[in-house]
């Protein structure tokens, strides 16, 4: 099994800001960050925050941790002072190297690093600790998770094969690595020996002029930065894989925009605990199936399974439950307060009979393949079934009055009932037109009991996309309620 340090020796060229840097020059100042770091006193298993946006001495850190051993801590360049403070004090980091001002631990900037002495340190090793990511930002304390460098390595190179990186492609970074998007797109690159553009941030006029520039092959993103890099009209003619996340209802037209344009784009699946790639679609079947999310998995080692959400009994295809995984790219575990190891009891409760359980909604197809449905979290039960958000936001989302919706239920007193939120022009929104549309398309049990209009939706911007606070949704939901009683 490679470690990380073989991932980055085995890469291709950069371009960054118009410049290419070769994989010398990126070994070069990978040392001189490994000899600043040993100067400093920082050594095996020690946690170095990293946070920047996408530059050269982002990636230069990278393969110094791997080179001394040293554990990367991603931390998002928006967080702000006391989102900081807590991670940094929950992961145990040394120092974070960043090129604004730091919190409540050390902070060096990325030019002070990468000017150290040359080492010859390489500690590189499969078993290694290396990445420390936060699961969904949408929660007051996200968990932290720790990758090996063997599990990084081996990852990048099964997506690398499932998605057709090589090293005739270009790849575009374009989200951030502080988030596992952006990293494995990095990795998966890197074990192609792909040549990759590096995008500093996700602005979507300089992302498609880079893909027009350097006739870009790769781009995984968030469909919200798909897109608005659609929406420029740049020429993308040379885009052959085009994979997304998807988190927004209201762009669900994405796919069907792009084939008009010959631009085919392929469902993804992935998390911070299996790494993001871990499953997607492939671009040559019919738009129907590979616009869904989800997929077959990038690793032959790694399967799936959905089951039931009571009994846990595995369901056979076309039945809906909880998506459990198992792979190569599993993390190593959530780490402890502190950092200092890993939290071996929260880490096993996640787990049943080896397999992973993801607190997702899916269901298996034939062949292995997998399709995600929604967060059980997010789940509705309603009328005594369970019910997928996208059954009552999709309807909704046909009015031509109703730009975007979101659903969550709470509980009253005769049972569960949804309650919508919707973006909508003030001046034609019309609560009792909604409500009827919806009875006439959906199981009287679907029906909101309440449909309120919002200027906008409570949101976490996160690494790898804008994800919406469905529990502030909730409290919205029981308050408006509660005040008509």
């Amino acid at each position: 099994m490679d470690n990380v340090s073989a991932l980055f020796s085995r890469g291709g060229t950069f371009v960054v800001d118009g410049r290419t840097i070769s994989r010398g020059e990126l070994d070069s100042a990978a040392r001189r960050v490994v000899g600043y770091l040993e100067q400093a006193g920082t050594g095996p298993g020690d946690r170095i925050g990293l946070r920047m946006p996408n530059t050269p001495g982002y990636l230069a850190c990278l393969w110094a941790c791997a080179r001394l051993g040293a554990v990367a801590v991603a931390l998002n360049h928006r967080f702000s002072r006391p989102e900081l403070d807590d991670l940094t004090r929950r992961a145990g980091c040394r120092l974070i190297v960043s090129d604004t001002e730091g919190g409540s631990v050390p902070v060096v900037h990325p030019t002070e690093v990468t000017a150290g002495p040359l080492s010859t340190t390489d500690r590189s090793a499969p078993q290694a600790p290396f990445a420390v990511f936060t699961t969904s930002g949408t929660t007051s304390e996200p968990k932290l998770v720790l990758h090996t460098q063997g599990g990084v390595a081996a990852h990048g190179a099964d997506a690398a094969r499932a998605f057709g990186y090589g090293p005739g492609t270009v790849s575009l970074l374009a989200l951030p690595l502080s988030g596992v998007f952006g990293f494995t797109t990095l990795t998966a690159a890197l074990a192609a020996g792909s040549t990759t553009v590096v995008q500093a941030r996700p602005h979507a006029q300089t992302g498609a002029a880079l893909i027009e520039r350097y006739g870009v092959t790769h781009c995984c993103a968030s469909d919200d930065f798909l897109t608005r890099v659609l929406d420029t009209g740049a020429d993308l003619s040379s885009l052959r894989y085009v994979g997304y996340a998807a988190f927004n209802p209201a762009l669900d037209d994405l796919p069907v925009r792009a084939e008009a344009r010959g631009i085919p784009m392929c469902g993804l699946y992935g998390m911070s605990e299996v790494q993001a790639l871990f499953a997607g679609r492939d671009p040559h079947q019919p738009l129907a199936e590979r616009r869904r999310t989800g997929g077959r998995p990038a690793s032959p080692e790694a399967s799936a399974r959905v089951v039931d959400a009571d009994s846990g009994k595995p369901l056979p295809p076309g039945g809906e439950g909880e998506l459990q995984l198992r792979g190569p790219s599993m993390f190593a575990g959530y780490l402890a307060d502190g950092g200092a190891h890993l939290d071996h009891e929260l880490t096993a409760g996640h787990f049943t009979d080896g397999w992973f359980r993801t607190g997702d909604l899916g269901r298996m197809e034939d062949g292995g393949s997998f399709e995600y449905l929604a967060r059980m979290g997010d789940v509705l039960r309603l009328g005594g079934y369970l019910v997928n958000p996208a059954e009552i936001e999709q309807p909704l989302l046909g009015h031509p009055g109703v730009a975007d919706v979101q659903v969550v239920a709470i509980d009253r007193p005769t049972g569960a009932r949804a309650v919508a939120f919707v973006l909508a022009d003030p001046t034609e929104f019309d609560e009792e037109a909604l409500v009827e549309f919806c009875r006439a398309r959906m199981a009287r049990y679907k029906v909101p009991l309440r449909i309120v209009r919002l200027d906008e939706f409570p949101t976490t911007p996160s690494a790898n996309g804008t994800k919406i606070r469905k529990a502030d949704l909730r409290a919205m939901a029981d308050s408006v309620v509660t005040a008509d009683s």
